[in-house]
């Protein structure tokens, strides 16, 4: 598969050093309208190839095709490194099958192994489990890569249709500073104003950016619909920005795990059980309340609960535009300040379940005797399901450990980090 999803990029990027090609041919065209001759001709190449197709091509080359092209490629890129993790589980499969193997013929020899029996077998499901839901990440983000051609395609179309429209603003701005004068050019000029106008009026191109985001969004919802999760749900997949306050989501989570979970070695790495997480996913997009009870729910469902929602948000909590800021926030000696003033830039619904949540990774973290979740192991749980580089699906692998310690400061310095630490959060006793 891997091997075909390789053959999909080296595709596209053909395509995009076809389409520059296509463009920097177009840079060296001795003229692009009608032939003129003598000296009005010579200055017309001059000026337009020079500040029509250079910058006004090239720029709609670059933002309105090779952008969103890279979408994709980032989507593929993610399902290559599922893949990956695949293998490896698959390895972990094997090793806690042959474990549980050798306990099971240990117990039948009657020496007292039940237990040990029993551990091996918990492990053994939890390796099944995540097996399947990783098999399943990559069947769905697979068969998205299919559903979400349409949107490609009028991307792509939107990116031909910018060229043009951007070629005949820049052209109809060269003739009207240079050639203002020329009477034999009055012609081309209205001609070019008509033609400018209504491309602008056919072709509305969106804002730079806003594309992108509709096709990542449409990849994420694509994949979503495969896995029988229906379309971007009440809760999960639904943008931070259509909320005024955190989901009760947020809130149900962290209040059982405060109260029920510090105490658990392993939170947050210990996998639930997939059948009954999806289950409760599927009752908060329902719109319907969840109240957790420790004699049913159980910690670790619930604190993967918690990492899907800050994972499957469609812009992470931490927005793209503050990924690179704050990691170079992290080497400076003012971090705290630093960024103390980028956390009090981040719009309100944000910096509130920042807030909480570091809040309540602090309050694991001060137990990491007992729970065995450091603030760096609560770095590698948490970076990938917070930070995101602008046009990425995923932390890029050169910058994982850069953004494991940025977590991993950020719970240290929490209550210097975050003004009203405490306010909001669901459990009483935990202030001060």
């Amino acid at each position: 598969m891997r091997d075909g999803l390789k053959d999909i990029q080296a595709q596209v990027r053909n395509y995009v050093l076809a389409m520059e090609g296509l463009f920097g041919a177009a840079h060296n065209m001795t003229f692009l309208f009608a032939p003129l001759s003598g000296e009005t001709a010579k200055q017309l190449k001059l000026s337009l190839c020079r500040v029509a197709v250079q910058d006004a091509m090239i720029r709609g080359l670059t933002e309105y095709l090779e952008a969103p092209l890279k979408a994709v490629l980032d989507f593929c890129d993610g399902i290559d490194l599922l893949a990956k993790q695949r293998g490896q589980l698959l390895l972990d499969y094997d090793h806690h099958k042959r474990k549980h193997e050798a306990a099971r013929r240990e117990s039948g020899k009657g020496g007292d192994m039940e237990d040990e029996v029993k551990a091996r077998s918990t492990k053994l499901n939890a390796s099944i489990d995540n097996l399947k839901d990783c098999t399943t990440q990559i069947l769905a983000q697979v068969a998205a890569l299919s559903k979400v051609e349409p949107q490609l395609k009028e991307s792509l179309f939107k990116g031909l249709s910018a060229c043009q429209v951007f070629y005949c603003q820049a052209s109809l701005s060269a003739f009207e500073t240079d050639f203002v004068e020329s009477t034999d050019m009055r012609d081309y000029v209205m001609s070019l104003q008509s033609t400018t106008t209504t491309l602008e009026n056919s072709m509305p191109l969106p804002p730079l950016g806003e594309h992108v985001a509709f096709l990542r969004n449409a990849l994420a919802s694509a994949a979503a619909e495969v896995r029988g999760e229906g379309k971007l749900g009440y809760v999960y997949g639904r943008p931070l920005s259509d909320l005024e306050e955190p989901p009760p989501l947020l809130l149900e989570c962290i209040g059982f795990l405060d109260a029920n979970g510090l105490y658990v070695p392993g939170l947050f790495r210990v996998p639930g059980s997939t059948e009954k997480i999806q289950q409760l996913k599927s009752t908060f997009d329902a719109g319907e309340h969840v109240e957790f009870d420790e004699r049913i729910h159980d910690v670790h469902e619930v604190a993967t609960l918690l990492k899907m929602y800050f994972r499957e948000l469609p812009e992470p909590v931490v927005p793209t535009a503050f990924y690179h800021p704050m990691l170079e926030a992290s080497d400076l000696p003012e971090f705290v300040e630093t960024v103390r003033v980028l956390v009090a830039q981040l719009p309100e619904i944000n910096r509130t379940c920042v807030r909480l949540l570091f809040a309540f990774l602090l309050r694991v973290s001060l137990l990491s005797a007992e729970n065995l979740m450091t603030t760096e192991n609560l770095g590698i749980v948490f970076a990938p399901n917070l930070l995101r580089a602008p046009n990425a699906t995923e932390i890029n692998v050169m910058d994982l450990q850069p953004c494991i310690n940025l977590v991993k400061r950020i719970i240290e310095c929490a209550e210097e980090i975050f003004p009203g630490l405490w306010k909001g959060y669901p459990v009483a006793a935990s202030q001060g």
